[in-house]
């Protein structure tokens, strides 16, 4: 969607589906198509328009999900040893990326100082993970958790993603120093965090009585105390306490 408020229709030629799953700053996006001839694979846009095709030897199924400014991707395949991530850079060369399981490994996210975020699934269930290019890889898990996965990751390194209990899953973000904040919008069943840019907001989606929703998360540090008020159709409070500070979130609910 371009800042005046229009679309514009990704279609890979001669896909039977089409699927953007990320796009940088320069308007390169990638996704997943499914095609008769050759079954399921990525694609990367570039910005003139043109199309490229993004698939891992050996692999049943290619998935690209993110993409930062230098044109480094990384996403999940398929092949016969199970579900692995990868990091595709500029020229096309690949990198699996197994984090914490050989079986199970997804790569969701890459920002513009190469850092990667995940999960994979572990004996003790799902678990995120943060590759850094300096510090290597660390784990990220939701204090109490059942499973927590990593879905976005911006440039400053605050992390968006999901957490489980027992009865439901929670959105949650993490600040780069590993505080951790739930996010859980007001009256819904459960609230998944997806992604979150530079400025702090996040998009995901969540669940009420009335089915399933996206949001747009925008956060804002007022006096406390304060009221949350509507600023028109659609919109919600979603609120989190950080120590003694309050952070009002605007939920756009589509």
């Amino acid at each position: 969607m371009d800042a005046d408020g229009s679309f514009h229709t990704i279609t890979v030629p001669g896909a039977l589906d089409t699927r953007a799953q990320g796009v940088n700053d320069v308007g390169e996006v990638v996704g997943n198509l499914r095609s008769l001839s050759a079954g399921n694979l990525g694609f990367l846009r570039n910005s003139n328009g043109s199309f490229e095709t993004i698939v891992l030897p050996q692999a049943s199924f290619s998935r690209p999900l993110g993409i930062n400014n230098a044109g480094l991707i990384v996403g999940d395949f398929q092949n016969a040893s199970g579900t692995h991530g990868f990091l595709r850079d500029a020229a096309g060369n690949f990198v699996t990326i197994t984090a914490l399981s050989s079986f199970l490994t997804q790569a969701s996210d890459i920002n513009n100082t190469g850092q990667i975020v995940g999960f994979s699934f572990t004996n003790n269930g799902n678990r995120g993970f943060l590759l850094d290019p300096q510090q290597g890889l660390s784990v990220i898990h939701f204090p109490g958790a059942l499973d927590t996965v990593v879905n976005g990751i911006n440039d400053v390194a605050q992390l968006a993603g999901v957490w489980g209990d027992v009865t439901t899953t929670h959105g949650f973000v993490r600040e780069a120093d590993g505080t951790f904040h739930t996010i859980d919008v007001p009256g819904s069943e459960s609230t998944s965090a997806l992604d979150i840019n530079t400025r702090g907001q996040i998009v995901g989606h969540f669940t009420d009585a009335t089915g399933t929703h996206a949001f747009l998360a925008t956060p804002s540090l007022v006096p406390e105390p304060s009221t949350c008020l509507l600023l028109g159709s659609g919109l919600a409070g979603l609120v989190w306490w950080r120590k003694r500070k309050r952070f009002w979130h605007e939920v756009l609910s589509h």
